[in-house]
């Protein structure tokens, strides 16, 4: 059988290679996507679980803020809960490369669909070859639908964390460092004197160079 041909059993149709890797099987790959996905916006049991993870970690409380120079409510255990959340995001994202097309997993989804589509390139007109090709789309549909499940964790997850945090979670490859907003000494003598704090006599900044390496520099 040459790719230009298609070979059909029941609902499937193969046509070429770039069907099987775009994952369309099952008579229609994004029909079957749509309705699962449909499936699990009707059931928000877990959406109400990762909603539930990050208000466990949740505790109000009045803190300063230099920006606007004054207290606001802000969530104490917000770090923690960031971390929490970013962790689970890290693992189910890490497990749909893993799904997908992971260099670890010999059975990724991207394997088992190569494997199926050499095969119908090469199969014969006969039970045995017909019953073999059926068995390697039962394993991409499997792979296929494991992927989803996983996805819709990781879609729940990560709209958790973006609830929590006001910002959309990334890998922590792609993600930009915040940048820096310089610390004014006066705000801080001011705040820590009205909390009754004596602020001391700032340090000179030596750079990370000890304060017993300058004065042997000075002595010598």
């Amino acid at each position: 059988m040459n790719s230009k041909q298609a070979t059909t059993l029941g609902l499937l149709t193969v046509q070429s290679l770039s069907d099987l890797r775009m994952g369309l099987i099952i008579h229609n790959t994004q029909t079957t996507e749509r309705e699962y996905n449909m499936t699990i916006q009707k059931d928000v049991t877990i959406k109400q679980a990762f909603k539930a993870i990050a208000d466990h970690m949740v505790e109000e409380r009045m803190e300063y803020n230099r920006d606007i120079g004054d207290y606001v409510k802000m969530n104490g255990h917000r770090f923690i809960q960031s971390s929490v959340l970013s962790k689970i995001c890290y693992g189910l994202n890490d497990q749909l490369g893993y799904i997908e097309d992971g260099a670890r997993n010999k059975y990724s989804l991207r394997i088992l669909s190569n494997r199926a589509a050499q095969f119908a390139h090469t199969m014969g007109d006969n039970e045995i070859d017909r019953e073999e090709f059926s068995r390697r789309i039962s394993r991409v549909e499997e792979k296929t639908l494991e992927l989803y499940s996983v996805k819709a964790l990781f879609d729940a997850a990560s709209n958790a964390y973006e609830d929590a945090t006001g910002e959309q979670w990334a890998a922590p490859s792609t993600r930009k460092a915040a940048p820096s907003k310089p610390v004014n000494m006066d705000d801080l003598a001011k705040r820590a004197a009205a909390l009754g704090i004596d602020g001391g006599t700032p340090t000179a900044n030596t750079d990370g160079i000890n304060t017993s390496d300058l004065e042997a520099a000075d002595a010598s």
